[in-house]
């Protein structure tokens, strides 16, 4: 059988979502690691930049360093699609789709958005509309090969038990997707909340829909569905650490660790569920060639958890953020992080609102009289925001079934396990998230790493903890005995 390495070598990929957090991963390894002919990535134009300008902007990400230097000419190899997912014929021009046609043997989904309070309207064009967009496309594709799509673990979070297989949705895809033609948006957000119950989120609840619509209309494609929990930072490629958005768990070890966010509401003792992101990226390109060499009769799904292979708590965060960041403070902290987690409602609002929220005012009150611009108010808000999205994950847990995963581990080679190492039981916790708050510090806060660096600031995290700790009426609740 041939390796993955071998698979890859001289065919070409059409990826999506390449601009994301997972999409660069998966597209700085597979030219990194496969020798694969061309990556055709779609790219739609944003914010006033064209679709070329955020090609170009992509590939100046720090993730593609370790390639300048082995591959000079990687860029040559990534080619632009300009179009938009979500229009008819994902908007592309009759070039892009001959040449697509013509040469794509391995499709990789990753196209989402993964905003936990997107509006319903929009989750569902992105999240459902776009993937079925895409496998119209697909279809059309004469040497396509394999069609990995890039799901979440959660689909069935309002369940405890989540089994790696296609979970039916209380409301058929047809049906919501009928729906936006036929409200407003202000009808769809009044009704928003009961249709999506018990998800929690419009993510997930789309997330849901997106997979059972794949089941329907896939078709003969060869088609696999990958389920990563909770996307952490890389444990080992092409470095450690690396991370550059705020998402998710990476927004409360800012918040935390800059020490404007003290409590976070959930139980600690709770599996947190983190993958690599690394990992991650791995296991789809494996999953690519698996997919084409083995041509199953089912749709396979692959959870890609850690909970139940090797498990790693909330308490673990709590121990490690702090060990790193009063060493190696961010220059954007308000003193030294002091992490914890609650369960009581009532005591967790008296930390972030009488405590935190407080010394916030306090200190921007301090900041105007020196004749500064006030900000630590608004980045407590922004911090709360975060967390309350994460909310429903530090509050519960869940037993994914990994079976799937932890057979296909097996069913690889050696050789192909060292180049895509994607076992989550050989991640060390410890190491890896002393590496996690090293990457937020220097990649998604993009702080310097120089000793004179870190000591202003120290000085600037000494000044701040030198205030109060503290204000009147907290004490006796906040620290009882």
């Amino acid at each position: 059988m041939a390796t993955i390495q071998d698979f890859y070598s001289g065919r070409s990929v059409f990826l999506t979502g390449a601009s994301g957090f997972l999409g660069k991963q998966v597209l700085e390894k597979l030219l990194r690691s496969c020798n694969v002919k061309n990556v055709y990535v779609l790219v739609r134009p944003k914010k006033g930049k064209t679709s070329q300008e955020r090609k170009e902007e992509l590939l100046k990400s720090k993730l593609f360093s370790t390639l300048k230097i082995t591959k000079p000419h990687f860029s040559s190899q990534v080619i632009l699609i300009a179009g938009e997912m979500t229009s008819p014929g994902m908007g592309l021009s009759e070039e892009d789709e001959r040449t697509l046609r013509e040469d794509v043997s391995v499709v990789i989904h990753s196209a989402a958005s993964v905003n936990f309070m997107e509006k319903l309207r929009d989750a569902v064009v992105v999240n459902v509309i776009a993937l079925r967009e895409m496998l119209k496309f697909a279809k059309t594709l004469t040497k396509l090969e394999s069609f990995v799509h890039i799901s979440t673990a959660y689909v069935n979070c309002h369940k405890q038990f989540s089994p790696e297989c296609i979970v039916k949705p209380l409301h058929d895809p047809h049906a919501i997707i009928a729906m936006l033609k036929n409200n407003t948006d202000e009808a769809l957000e009044a009704q928003a909340q009961q249709l999506i119950r018990p998800w929690p989120n419009t993510y997930t609840f789309t997330k849901c829909l997106a997979e059972w619509l794949l089941q329907e209309e896939m078709g003969n494609l060869p088609v696999c569905i990958f389920r990563p929990s909770i996307i952490g930072a890389s444990a080992e490629e092409p470095f450690r650490g690396w991370v550059d958005n705020f998402n998710a768990a990476t927004g409360v070890c800012v918040g935390t660790g800059t020490g404007i966010l003290t409590n976070i509401y959930g139980d600690q003792n709770m599996k947190a569920d983190i993958v690599p992101v690394d990992y991650c990226a791995n296991a789809i390109i494996a999953l690519g060639w698996s997919t084409a060499i083995e041509r199953s009769s089912k749709l396979p799904v692959f959870n890609f958890t850690s909970g139940q292979l090797n498990p790693v708590k909330w308490a673990d965060f709590v121990y490690w953020i702090p060990t790193y960041f009063n060493q190696c403070p961010l220059e954007a902290c308000t003193g030294y992080s002091t992490p914890s987690f609650s369960t009581n409602r009532l005591r967790y609002l008296l930390y972030v609102y009488g405590k935190d929220r407080v010394k916030m005012i306090f200190l921007d009150f301090l900041l105007r009289l020196k004749g500064k611009t006030p900000r630590l108010v608004r980045l407590h808000q922004r911090a709360l925001k975060g967390s309350g999205v994460l909310e429903f994950f530090t509050s519960n847990e869940w037993n994914f079934e990994s079976e799937n995963i932890a057979a296909f581990i097996e069913k690889i080679s050696a050789e192909d396990r060292m180049t895509f190492n994607f076992d989550i039981k050989t991640v060390k916790w410890a190491e890896y998230l002393i590496h996690y708050c090293e990457g937020i510090k220097e990649y998604a806060m993009k702080e310097s790493m120089s000793l004179s660096s870190i000591e202003r600031a120290r000085k600037t995290q000494n000044r701040f903890a030198q205030q109060p700790r503290s204000y009147p009426g907290t004490d006796d609740f906040l620290y009882p005995g």
